[in-house]
């Protein structure tokens, strides 16, 4: 007797970490020039993960990556590069093995309620901040089809650390040419009064010793 297979049920929600391109960070093209484009994708955050520091697997779980570890092989995330996204606005790396490409920025959700922030370092970004859902409902939700998807943390490169400046040595260097005025000496004060009353006594005594010298 034959056995008949059950259709496998499509998969309607999935999880997302999202990396944002937005200006004047640009995290994607940085990642990008720091050698990250010839990756896969799912190696571009793996390498983030593992190289982050202060470590941020506490937010992107080693649960979070071996969930995109088992998508299956043809899976965007492993036949994508990351070179082919450094232009996008953002990608969403996702635990069905796409690579969803929106427009979502960190700094909209940085501070707000119900959000948690890290501020880390990687290879070739100085600064990364990540912001993520300190609740138990995603950061953000978008819909792809049939498949809906919760985002719950955002990477990105902050506006602060992108308009540092570019050279810290020549600007540690630098010679300061503003000069510290030379503070004026303090004139002692005297009392006006004291003054003239000593140059009358003085006076009066000079004319004494004219009068005795007149009359003798």
């Amino acid at each position: 007797m034959a056995v008949l297979a059950l259709p496998t049920k499509a998969q309607t929600s999935a999880q997302a970490v999202i990396l944002s391109n937005e200006f004047p960070g640009n995290a994607l093209q940085k990642l990008a020039v720091a050698g990250y484009v010839n990756l896969t994708v799912y190696q571009t955050l793996q390498q983030i993960v593992n190289n982050a520091n202060p470590s941020i697997s506490s937010i992107i779980t080693p649960a979070f990556l071996n969930e995109l570890a088992s998508a299956p092989a043809p899976s965007q995330i492993f036949t994508s590069k990351f070179g082919d996204y450094v232009t996008d606005n953002s990608i969403e790396i996702c635990t069905d093995g796409t690579v969803q490409q929106n427009v979502f920025t960190g700094s909209t959700y940085y501070g707000t309620a119900g959000t948690s922030s890290l501020d880390t370092q990687v290879s070739g970004i100085a600064d990364l901040r990540v912001v993520y859902s300190s609740t138990q409902a995603p950061l953000v939700s978008f819909t792809m089809g049939t498949v809906t998807y919760g985002a719950f943390a955002i990477l990105y490169v902050p506006a602060t650390s992108a308009t540092a400046n570019p050279n810290p040595a020549a600007s540690s260097t630098s010679t300061s040419t503003t000069s510290t005025p030379t503070p004026t000496p303090a004139v002692p004060e005297f009392p006006t009064l004291a003054i003239i009353l000593l140059s009358v006594s003085m006076l009066s005594a000079l004319i004494i010793v004219k009068k005795e010298k007149l009359i003798h």
